[in-house]
């Protein structure tokens, strides 16, 4: 039979395992349409997830920048470092 602290233990464990799963899958274009709003900011096209993806279309302030491609690398967060590969263009 299992005791109340191994239960809580386990229900614990999987409900951060769950919370890892979400946040490493959020999609972008999700974040993307839960956002506030940014005056003079335009982003159309947005595919893949927060840590890997693109915006087809990115506009700020009459400026277009084109395609968007982003690259997180969540190891580096490891050597208290934040990684981040960002690139305007094709």
């Amino acid at each position: 039979m299992f005791s109340i602290k191994k239960v809580a233990l386990y229900s614990l464990l999987l409900l951060l395992v769950f919370t890892t799963s979400v946040i490493v899958h959020m999609p972008a274009k999700f974040v993307v349409e839960h956002l506030p709003k940014i005056q003079g900011l335009s982003i159309s096209g947005v595919d893949g997830t927060v840590w890997k993806g693109s915006a087809k279309q990115v506009v700020w302030q009459q400026y277009h920048l084109g395609e968007v491609r982003w690259q997180f690398e969540p190891v580096t967060l490891l050597t208290a470092k934040a990684g981040l590969n960002v690139r305007f263009g094709r």
